[in-house]
């Protein structure tokens, strides 16, 4: 004979009070995550990673005694359009303890660039990222590289090997300077010039495009343009030229992919604003991006992977207002980052980018 044995089940009741107290835990936890994500420096976007292209402003108002003071800091994500009040670190998010004065710094994968000042020399050290480590790539006296005269303007090339910089002698009691600019090569240590103006102004703003190539601003005797410079043999070309007293008015404010491949500037209309426009430096294409219905185009930005350009404009108004703007290079798409009255306005900004 088989015996069947039935499994005994136990039923567990669920006093009142213990539902009570799990339902209050769950309200608790809720409530500090919303605190979480909603408090500054409790989300992703204002630690040290970042993971997304935003823009950090500062919202400036005038006190009743007239004085401009900061009133707060707000970060924008370009990728969402979402804003959020900033209370992370400054630009110099990931800068090291540095021996020397910074003069220059520049982000390539992984690691970063300083070009620094000590008493006796100028060096450039490199950062890891990932080792957070720091080691001298190149030095040199201050005499060799800045003469008896001012350095400034400086841009490094995108192998990391060598820097470019304008090389200043005040004249007119320093009232003015010819401006020349120099390569610093960091492997060979060795200085070369490879502009020679020599009266008032000169090169100013040299900017890499590709290892070999300089784009940089002529302002010599009257002519203000854009020029391409190959370092090797020394061949220059124009890539732009402003005319001053003639409608349209080009090139009054611009900015350079961190390529070298292409230049975003404006160009001012008769009585309908001003077109912005972008040029490819190897075509020497030039195509219309986007209308503005005012003039005022200035500090723009595009950030390092091409995708935004960022810009600040007075807009008129009531009082007149400093706006801040951006334009999405891939679609086409222009938002309005920050818009204030009256007797605030959005102050400078800078981007935070992966």
């Amino acid at each position: 004979m088989i015996v069947v044995k039935k499994n005994k089940v136990e039923s567990r009741k669920f006093s009142p009070q213990k539902f009570k107290v799990l339902i209050l835990l769950s309200i608790v936890l809720l409530i500090f995550a919303i605190i979480q994500s909603n408090i500054p420096g409790g989300n992703k976007e204002n630690s040290t990673e970042i993971n997304n292209h935003s823009v950090v402003y500062e919202i400036e108002a005038v006190g009743l005694d007239d004085i401009v003071r900061t009133k707060s800091k707000i970060m924008y994500n370009l990728d969402n359009e979402k804003k959020n009040v900033y209370s992370g670190k400054s630009e110099a998010v990931y800068q090291p303890q540095l021996s020397g004065t910074l003069l220059h710094s520049s982000s390539f994968p992984g690691e970063i660039l300083y070009l620094l000042e000590t008493e006796d020399n100028i060096k450039v050290v490199k950062f890891n990222n990932n080792t957070k480590t720091i080691i001298d790539i190149a030095q040199t006296n201050n005499s060799k590289i800045f003469g008896t005269e001012n350095m400034g303007e400086f841009s490094f090339s995108p192998d990391g090997t060598k820097l470019a910089y304008i090389h200043s002698i005040p004249i007119r009691n320093g009232m003015d300077a010819i401006n020349n600019i120099f390569i610093w090569n960091l492997v060979s240590n060795e200085i070369k010039q490879i502009t020679s103006f020599d009266s008032y102004n000169g090169a100013r703003e040299p900017h890499w495009s590709g290892n070999n190539k300089i784009i940089f601003g002529k302002y010599y005797e009257g002519d203000y343009s854009l020029q391409i410079i190959d370092i090797n043999s020394n061949k220059q070309e124009m890539l732009l030229e402003v005319r001053e007293h003639q409608v349209p008015n080009t090139l009054v404010q611009y900015a350079y992919a961190n390529d070298g491949k292409e230049i975003i500037f404006n160009s001012y209309l008769n009585t309908e604003g001003e077109n912005i426009l972008s040029l490819n430096v190897s075509s020497k294409e030039i195509k219309k991006l986007f209308h503005l219905p005012y003039y005022d185009f200035t500090y723009p930005k595009i950030t390092n992977d091409s995708k935004y350009l960022i810009w600040r404009s007075l807009v008129t108004g009531e009082f007149g207002s400093q706006s801040i703007f951006s334009y999405d290079l891939t679609n086409g798409k222009q938002n309005t980052i920050c818009a204030l009255d009256k007797r605030e306005w959005c102050g400078d900004f800078y981007l935070l980018e992966p």
